[in-house]
């Protein structure tokens, strides 16, 4: 049987992305009383693409900070070290980020 809300979210504009997707399914699982609120109001995705954005500001900040406190190797000469440790500060990031906007 086809659920009637997720018709009605298919309509809207916007993309959930990777981290409102994750709020998407820790409402579901944890919060199930804001979750069936939020879909009967209709404001379940809109909610969603603004945690996704938020998720996403706050990780570009984060790394940019953390980036700058600790100095990063160069890109030019070291471009796999570079890479490395840009995707460490990302992780970082991200676990932050997840912690305080998706499951809060």
């Amino acid at each position: 049987m086809l659920d009637p809300m997720l018709t009605f979210l298919k309509r809207l504009e916007g993309n959930i992305g990777k981290y409102g997707g994750m709020r998407r399914d820790y409402l579901q699982r944890h919060r199930k009383a804001t979750y069936a609120r939020m879909c009967m109001e209709g404001t379940l995705k809109q909610h969603l693409i603004e945690v996704n954005e938020q998720a996403k500001t706050m990780v570009d900040q984060l790394v940019e900070q953390m980036s700058q406190s600790e100095p990063l190797p160069d890109k030019n000469s070291d471009p796999l070290g570079w890479i490395q440790r840009m995707n460490g500060l990302k992780a970082q990031a991200e676990e932050v980020v997840i912690r305080e906007i998706v499951f809060n």
